[in-house]
Order: C-alpha cells, then sequence, then structure tokens
C-alpha cells in the first residue's frame, strides 16, 4: 500500500495521529529516496560548503553523507539542525506540494524547535511542555514517515 497524496495536510496529519495504520505506514520507496538523493545531497554540500555563519562557528565537512569525512562531531549536528537544515531542507522540500514533503517539513520543525528549546539553557513548565509536544509529535511522524528503513 502507498501514501495518498492526493489529500489535503490536514488529512494527512490526522492519519499521523490515529490508529488506522494503512493510510500511511508504507511510503512508496521514491519517496525516501527523495529525502537524501543525490540531487538533494548536492543542494545540501553546496550549502554547507557557502552558507556565511559566524568565524567561531565550525562548519560541517561539506561533503556530509561521504563515508570519508567519518563521524560528524556533535558541534556539527548541532549546526546541521540549527543552522543549516532548517534553510535548506524547507527549499528543497517546499518545491513539490505533496503532503509526504510537507510532512518532512513539519517532522523538521519538531525536532527543530526541541533542540532549539534544549539549547536555551532557560526552563519552565511552559517550555517543558512545548518541547515535550514537539518531540511527541516528532516521534509519532518519524515512526510514520521512515517506517521503511
Amino acid at each position: 500500500m502507498t501514501m495518498d497524496l492526493s489529500n489535503n495536510e490536514s488529512d494527512f496529519y490526522a492519519s499521523l495521529g490515529s490508529d488506522d495504520d494503512s493510510k500511511c505506514s508504507e511510503v512508496e520507496s521514491s519517496h525516501l529516496a527523495y529525502i537524501f538523493n543525490a540531487l538533494t545531497l548536492a543542494e545540501i554540500h553546496n550549502c554547507i560548503a557557502n552558507i556565511i555563519i559566524p568565524s567561531w562557528i565550525n562548519h560541517p565537512p561539506a561533503n556530509l553523507g561521504d563515508k570519508c569525512h567519518g563521524k560528524l562531531k556533535t558541534d556539527h549536528w548541532l549546526i546541521l539542525f540549527t543552522v543549516i537544515s532548517p534553510f535548506i531542507l524547507p527549499e528543497i522540500w517546499s518545491r513539490t506540494k505533496s503532503q509526504y514533503n510537507l510532512a518532512l517539513l513539519k517532522n523538521l520543525h519538531n525536532v527543530t524547535t526541541c533542540i532549539h528549546i534544549v539549547m536555551s539553557y532557560m526552563t519552565s513548565s511552559e517550555l517543558a511542555n512545548t518541547s515535550a509536544a514537539h518531540y511527541h509529535d516528532y516521534q509519532a511522524s518519524s515512526t510514520k514517515l521512515f517506517s521503511n528503513m
């Protein structure tokens, strides 16, 4: 079964939270391949290589995804999820208005929000609740979006 991309966004998100996994439990492999295909990686590599960030911030390796750069350091992951990904991935994923791409954007928004809250070094009941809600949504959508991985 494949995900029906003809419904509107709210219908798709409603199916993410439902017990009926038949609507989106299996995603076509072509959609998963699009997430990090050669064109997408080339755009991410270009962004990493050319993004202007303060000199005290360490750039992640521009050849992200290649085995030759080895494992990413923690600060590289942080820069990817707080600086680079929020700029480049929405641009890439919003080119087509498919529900799958909209779900990827929502997923990115949820994880980025959680990271920003944690990295704010502030705490309150409101921030804890906001972070928990976004993390719950992130986990739920990741399970659906990446069920074939």
